[in-house]
């Protein structure tokens, strides 16, 4: 980014004002261990629903996903207009694209499956979450959402090829079952708050009426 007029920390979770200089409404943005993102405008018509890609930076520090490393990172930008006296400030929110929550009392482990869109060499360069009990974290495929099928496992299991495939896609019939390597089947269901912001995957205790796979 050339001749930043601004710039501004964000830390995760917390706020912080931006004023452009006359006639300016354009924004770019870095992650540390990446590069600038292209501009873009911060008109509400525009920004909503925009997916940034991050690419990583060559000089600086390897950004993983817990052990493994991120080729590339996507963020979903979405906007909204504050409340009472601030209703002409526009609000512009950074978020990961899936974000997986543990509801079970056994660690999970996440991967991104190969596909026709996604290959990978080796399973050390596919991205990969570890999740605890309880756990919440993002996950951050690789050519984004759109592009990403995953696979669920117990952790003491690892990764395997016998898991079901499934789609980060929202189901109108609800959870879906997976079955483990070990035989174990869980519950995996999609949901989202709004059309432009994150998906939730909450990996749960099996229901009798979700679907199986």
């Amino acid at each position: 980014m050339s001749e930043k007029l601004s710039t501004k920390c964000l830390t995760v979770g917390s706020p912080v004002g931006f004023d452009f200089a006359s006639g300016g409404n354009e924004l770019e943005m870095m992650m540390e261990g990446f590069s600038w993102t292209q501009g873009f405008s911060i008109d509400k018509q525009t920004a909503d629903g925009l997916q940034l890609k991050l690419t990583p930076d060559s000089k600086g520090k390897e950004r993983t996903q817990q052990d493994t490393p991120l080729r590339e990172l996507y963020l979903n930008v979405s906007t909204s207009t504050a409340s009472g006296k601030f209703d002409r400030t526009i609000v512009i929110s950074f978020e990961p694209e899936i974000v997986f929550r543990n509801h079970l009392a056994d660690p999970l482990v996440v991967w991104q499956r190969a596909s026709p869109s996604v290959r990978f060499v080796n399973d050390a360069r596919r991205p990969t979450l570890w999740l605890e009990p309880g756990q919440s974290a993002p996950f951050y495929p690789e050519g984004g959402r759109a592009k990403c099928r995953l696979s669920v496992n117990l952790a003491a299991e690892d990764l395997s090829s016998n898991c079901a495939i499934f789609a980060p896609v929202r189901n109108s019939l609800g959870p879906i079952l997976l079955r483990c390597s070990d035989g174990r089947v869980i519950a995996v269901e999609v949901s989202s708050s709004s059309s432009s912001g994150p998906v939730y995957i909450h990996i749960t205790e099996p229901s009798e009426r979700a679907p199986h796979r």
